[in-house]
């Protein structure tokens, strides 16, 4: 039982007899060093952040590749964006001083999507 060494290759504790204030520092090492691989451990065993993390990740690389291809497109074509951003305007403003045809669109496209529904 007098050996050094534990199986895993750890240092085993040892406690110096009779001088209470190194046992107390030991102590205190000890404490601090368990904290540590405690926190350790939970920051492992955190799986919802290990999640957002990749969520975040793959986010972020999509938000560089649209980047990319917006650039791309810009390069192109480079008055596309003013005319998308010019024709959604135009339509926005022509659904909202007619909305009669855009309800009754959404209401043929309903009505065209519950027949569809309730004939499985």
């Amino acid at each position: 039982m007098g050996e050094d060494a534990r199986t895993n290759g750890t240092p085993a504790l040892t406690i110096a007899v009779g001088d209470p204030e190194r046992i107390r520092q030991q102590i205190e090492t000890t404490r601090a060093e368990l904290g540590d691989t405690v926190a350790a451990l939970a920051v492992k065993a955190d799986v919802r952040q290990h999640a957002h993390d990749r969520v975040e990740a793959i986010k972020q690389k999509a938000l560089a590749k649209r980047d990319a291809l917006r650039g791309r497109a810009q390069e192109a074509n480079p008055g596309a964006t003013e005319t998308v951003t010019h024709a959604s305007h135009a339509a926005a403003e022509r659904a909202r001083a007619h909305p009669l045809p855009l309800i009754a669109g959404a209401a043929v496209a309903a009505g065209f999507l519950l027949g569809r529904l309730t004939k499985r």
